[in-house]
């Protein structure tokens, strides 16, 4: 607890220095005499905490994916932008003159570098202590069935928590946790194990009856600790829960996936603006690797693959080829080496069926390229669930998962998956499913920005892909 509060207070620090540093830069860049509007010394303060104050409704000061560096730097830009949009509508009600103006346009670019570089800073130094084993959560699961283990897997495998055990739900079948991970004892067990072991959240899924999960709530409040529900995901996620009131009683509203004429309108723009940019950046990479997958191997450049898009209707997905001519020939007596769970996807580490240039291009997803022809032309989108191929579903048991079947159908499919960001390859079919409906249920387009930026990273760092 102190060293969470050491390095909140670093970082606090660390951003009024780099806001005053980019004041002053502001200032220099747009040759303006002086700091600011009115007393210099005023209005930086006013500056600073109005800065400060959009960090933190941003929730840039809290515990929370503090070493995710790409929901740091989208969450630090929106603050600069909204508190830069707040010093202008000041400026515009106490009619400043030019010369503020001048200083405010160069406040935008200072400062969302200034603060986007202290969140650089801030990444690096926890997830260093993390590896080294401090700040980490501790952390139980209450297990309810097989898939409180997915959920102990992941949690796991995040560098943030120490995984500590689980509680076994009265419902639970021990075979099937206790193979894998260490029992802490039953629900009954709960209040004196939270001391023993120090725990500082205890996850839950959302399966639990109203009684039980009012007692988990009760006994959680009163050591202190927090109780955090994991929703279904072959449930009903709502995008925005908001809590009100109408004739003195609570309300809780709840916002479904169905997005608003505007929003539909702004993804489709931030698509043919990224898109193209995309696409003109692209062009001699993709020249330069169809030129090399001819030379490498006989069969056309690009493998177009039918799959399922938005409605469920099939389209063809462009990529360049990276397999032997006759790959598709071959599936069938390659079956048995299946490496993904599931049974309904097929991924193999070590395809024999690759050549030269598939395997490198393929490292680093440089195979989609041409798909991003088809966000241009409207049949893809940036963000979205990766389109399956007809052939991967006819395995699919549609009495499981038809709810994901028909809510990934909904949205229109695109590059950059959740799929990509949380694993990719090395993910099983039930975690695709989950993380699927994660994204399309919570979407919204700040999720839609870190998801780009946690694609990209993955993407370069080569993680899961083969």
């Amino acid at each position: 607890m102190l060293l969470r509060c050491l390095l909140m207070l670093g970082l606090l620090v660390c951003d009024v220095a780099a806001l005053v540093l980019s004041l002053h830069a502001a200032s220099v860049v747009g040759a303006l005499p002086g700091t600011g509007v009115g007393h210099p010394g005023l209005s930086q303060s006013a500056f600073v905490g109005l800065w400060l104050l959009a960090l933190a409704w941003m929730g840039l000061y809290t515990d929370e994916r503090r070493s995710n560096f790409a929901w740091s730097l989208v969450q630090s830009t929106k603050a600069c932008f909204s508190a830069t949009a707040a010093w202008g509508l000041a400026l515009v009600l106490t009619e400043q003159p030019a010369a503020s103006w001048r200083l405010l346009a160069c406040l935008l670019p200072t400062t969302t570098v200034a603060v986007g570089s202290v969140r650089l800073l801030s990444v690096a130094v926890a997830r260093a202590l993390l590896r080294r084993g401090y700040g980490r959560q501790r952390v139980a699961v209450v297990a309810w069935d097989d898939h409180s283990r997915r959920i102990a897997k992941r949690l796991q495998r995040h560098p943030s928590v120490e995984f500590v055990g689980y509680f076994a739900a009265d419902d639970l079948a021990e075979s099937e946790f206790s193979a894998f991970y260490p029992m802490l004892g039953s629900l009954d067990d709960l209040a004196k194990e939270i001391d023993r072991h120090s725990l500082e959240r205890v996850v839950c899924q959302d399966r639990s009856g109203g009684v039980r999960l009012r007692e988990l709530v009760n006994l959680c409040g009163e050591h202190g600790v927090s109780l955090d529900l994991v929703p279904d995901a072959l449930g009903f996620i709502p995008r925005r829960i908001e809590r009100r009131e109408l004739a003195g009683m609570p309300l809780f509203t709840l916002r479904g996936d169905r997005r608003t004429r505007g929003e539909r309108f702004l993804v489709r723009a931030f698509d043919l603006v990224v898109g193209g940019a995309l696409l003109l950046l692209s062009l001699p990479f993709m020249l330069v690797i169809a030129a090399a997958i001819k030379l490498d191997s006989l069969g056309p450049v690009i493998y177009r693959q039918r799959r399922l898009g938005q409605g469920g209707h099939p389209f063809e997905v462009l990529k360049f080829r990276s397999m032997q001519a006759d790959a598709e020939h071959r599936h069938a007596e390659l079956l048995a080496q299946n490496e993904c769970g599931g049974g309904v996807l097929f991924k193999m580490r070590r395809d024999p069926r690759l050549t030269r240039v598939g395997a490198l291009i393929r490292r680093g997803t440089l195979d989609e390229l041409p798909q991003i022809v088809q966000v241009v032309s409207g049949s893809l989108s940036i963000v979205g669930p990766r389109p399956l191929a007809i052939s991967d579903l006819e395995n699919l048991d549609e009495s499981r998962y038809w709810r994901w079947r028909l809510r990934r159908h909904l949205a229109k499919p695109g590059l950059a998956g959740s799929w990509q960001a949380n694993g990719r390859s090395e993910l099983d079919f039930d975690d695709l499913v989950d993380f699927d409906l994660y994204q399309l249920e919570g979407w919204s387009f700040t999720s839609d920005l870190v998801l780009i930026l946690e694609t990209a990273g993955a993407v370069f760092s080569g993680r899961g892909a083969y």
